[in-house]
């Protein structure tokens, strides 16, 4: 495609959520695409990139530093029976937990729609995709224990999608509709858009996500209005340039 054929261009970053039921064909167990995605990054597979600016380079070594944490687990004394041993026999050990693919609910894409004038259509290019990390604390518990909770997310990595397509098209995928025919993951996410996704931020002069705005942070429903606000609006400019 021609730069000069592109007479609008809108830029959208959506969540897919992997939970959703008509995405469950993103966690099929022959090929999961959280598996392929994060193995293109943290493998070295396909260039990752810090942020979705893909100004700076983040090397496998990095991503494996900061998706991992620090966990404590009793560990039993030298020289004690198990069977015999008692809570003074063990001692708190720190090990690190590394981060699993399988761990991974929900992808991030950036995508632009943008008006073909060459061939008269609206359509969306997926740009970059990031897997979503949940970050977990130990909170206490009024019996005195301590319990994960999950107190945000973060995008440990960026892919460009140009990168990740040479893999995902030798990847196949689960077609619920139609057992004789296999699609592989580049025409079930970039040609066919087979998945379910909403919308948490688009271009705006503060850069900021649907969710970070001072008029939407406190009001989960205003949120999701915004987002559909969007969604429709891409729509109507779509209705409108073939409005006479």
């Amino acid at each position: 495609m021609r730069q000069a054929d592109i007479k609008f261009r809108r830029r959208i970053w959506r969540i897919i959520d992997l939970r959703q039921k008509i995405n469950k064909s993103w966690t099929w167990p022959r090929s999961p695409i959280t598996q392929v995605f994060w193995e293109l990054g943290t493998k070295g597979l396909a260039r990752a990139y810090a942020n979705d600016s893909f100004n700076r380079i983040i090397t496998p070594e990095q991503i494996l530093e900061i998706t991992s944490s620090l966990d404590k687990v009793p560990v039993l004394l030298p020289g004690i029976d198990p069977a015999e041993a008692t809570g003074d026999d063990y001692v708190d050990s720190t090990i690190v937990v590394m981060f699993k693919w399988n761990d991974i609910n929900k992808f991030e894409i950036m995508e632009d729609w943008i008006f073909d004038y060459k061939h008269g259509e609206l359509k969306p290019i997926i740009i970059g995709i990031a897997p979503v990390k949940p970050e977990f604390i130990d909170a206490p518990q009024p019996d005195g224990t301590t319990k994960k909770e999950m107190v945000g997310e973060s995008k440990p990595f960026w892919l460009k999608m140009d990168d990740c397509r040479p893999t995902l098209t030798k990847s196949q995928v689960f077609n619920r509709y139609n057992d004789a025919m296999r699609l592989n993951w580049d025409q079930h996410i970039n040609l066919h858009r087979l998945f379910d996704s909403y919308i948490v931020k688009q271009t705006d002069w503060d850069d900021l996500y649907i969710s970070s705005k001072t008029e939407f942070k406190d009001d989960k429903v205003a949120t999701l209005l915004e987002a559909e606000k969007i969604k429709n609006d891409l729509f109507i400019f779509e209705h409108d340039l073939w409005e006479y």
